[in-house]
Formats: C-alpha cells, sequence, structure tokens
C-alpha cells in the first residue's frame, strides 16, 4: 500500500473515533445534588474521611443510579 492509502485509512479511523466519543458521552440532566454530596458533608454527617480522593462516598448513588435513567 502506498502512503496515500495509509492517511486515508488513519483519517478515517480518527474521523470515527471523533463521532464515537460525542455518541458516547453521558447525557445527564437535573439538579447536581440530586446524585453528589456538597462539601462532603450530607444530613451534617461527613461522608469521606481518609485516601486523595476522588471520593465514591461523596455520591449518593452508583454510576447506574445516575445515568441509566433508573429515576
Amino acid at each position: 500500500m502506498n502512503v496515500r492509502r495509509y492517511l486515508e485509512m488513519g483519517l478515517t479511523v480518527v474521523v470515527f473515533l471523533l463521532f464515537l466519543t460525542g455518541i458516547s458521552m453521558a447525557k445527564v440532566t437535573g439538579v447536581c445534588s440530586n446524585c453528589h454530596t456538597m462539601h462532603n458533608s450530607q444530613g451534617g454527617s461527613v461522608m469521606a474521611f481518609d485516601g486523595s480522593g476522588p471520593y465514591r462516598a461523596l455520591t449518593r448513588g452508583d454510576c447506574i443510579g445516575c445515568h441509566g435513567n433508573t429515576s
């Protein structure tokens, strides 16, 4: 194969990947506090105690709960 064919194939792959990433982005709407806590507290109690984050405890549910249209 010649150089032009490789360039065409590479460009096709790049364009395909750009369209694929646009489709796979999460489309979440609504109030942030429905899924996330603010300032590491919820109901007056601290949610996370250790580590440097990200803190799984700062979300009120799992990924499916907020991103799966199950509410």
